[in-house]
């Protein structure tokens, strides 16, 4: 998969974020009001970082406010994201420093001189010098909480004996998601163990809904597989709006990642009615379904 290009954190418009008199004041309040630009700025970037964090609905730990220096900020569950202000035209706090490998990142806010204005601008991982979008970030989230909870692991194979586990309903439960059923499919060439498939005749289907948090919507996702050869499994993936609408988002990515952690298979919405990729897998074989929305990434995870 390709990584995320480099930006420059000095000229690229980022997030914007308001600098009210509540949000100087609290960065006053927390350098216990010593005279420190420096010190300032970085109660300033905190702040920053922290309101950007609530607009993407992200659970920040409360703030310690004891006068003590403060650098970082807290995300519930995840970790600590340094806070870089960069400063217009000054250079006292833009230079490069090395980060704490124990932090989850660094997070760039550059100021206006006036120090009226601000925007997040770049995100960079422990260990690298280099700026990126910010949905790196969120890519460094999600894979802290990928770590953290796993989630569920459903095994396919079960599905022909009528076990079904978790939160996998029938089709016709979901049935009002897929009318009318409008496929877009994108198929890939053989691919180690996952192949294409063609569409399964006699097969075992079941769905679930997929809440994209972040963005208000939900997705219902189907799952049919059928038996191909002696230990070969086709497997078919839907993907169809919920809640009435008609199209999927614009820029919904659906993907099939295999055992290496590597994308195999992908398609991308393109406000099409549904999402369909189709292939096929041995016994005991692990895969990976994920969906991509802008920061946000949801992986469901298959064994066969």
């Amino acid at each position: 998969m390709n990584r995320s290009p480099f930006v420059d954190i000095a000229t690229t418009d980022g997030f914007p974020v308001p600098l009210t008199d509540d949000i100087r004041h609290r960065a006053a309040a927390l350098i216990g009001g010593q005279d420190d630009k420096r010190s300032y700025c970085y109660a300033l970037a905190v702040l920053a970082v922290e309101f950007y964090c609530q607009c993407m609905n992200q659970e920040t730990e409360k703030l310690d406010e004891t006068g003590s220096k403060l650098t970082a900020l807290k995300l519930k569950n995840v970790g600590e994201v340094e806070c870089y202000p960069v400063v217009e035209g000054e250079s006292f706090v833009s230079r490069l420093r090395q980060l704490k490998r124990d932090r989850l990142g660094d997070l760039a806010v550059r100021f206006n001189p006036e120090l009226t204005e601000a925007a997040i601008v770049g995100f960079r991982s422990p260990g690298s010098l280099e700026w990126r979008p910010l949905e790196g970030f969120w890519r460094a989230i999600a894979a802290v909480e990928r770590t953290a909870n796993p989630g569920e692991l459903t095994y396919l194979r079960p599905w022909f004996d009528g076990a079904f586990a978790g939160s996998w309903q029938p089709p016709e439960v979901l049935s009002s998601a897929r009318s009318p059923r409008n496929s877009y499919s994108l198929h890939s060439k053989n691919t180690g163990g996952i192949s294409i498939a063609s569409r399964p005749t006699t097969e075992v289907e079941r769905g679930k809904i997929i809440d994209l948090q972040r963005h208000g919507q939900s997705l219902a996702m189907f799952v049919s597989i059928a038996r191909a050869k002696s230990r070969e499994v086709d497997i078919c993936v839907q993907v169809y709006p919920t809640r009435g609408d008609i199209f999927l988002p614009a820029d919904l990515k659906l993907e099939v990642i295999d055992e290496r952690d590597t994308a195999v298979m992908q398609a991308k919405s393109r406000q099409s009615r549904n999402i369909a990729l189709e292939f096929s897998g041995d016994y005991d074989e692990h895969f990976s379904i994920k969906m991509v929305l802008a920061e946000t990434e949801i992986a469901e995870r298959f064994v066969i």
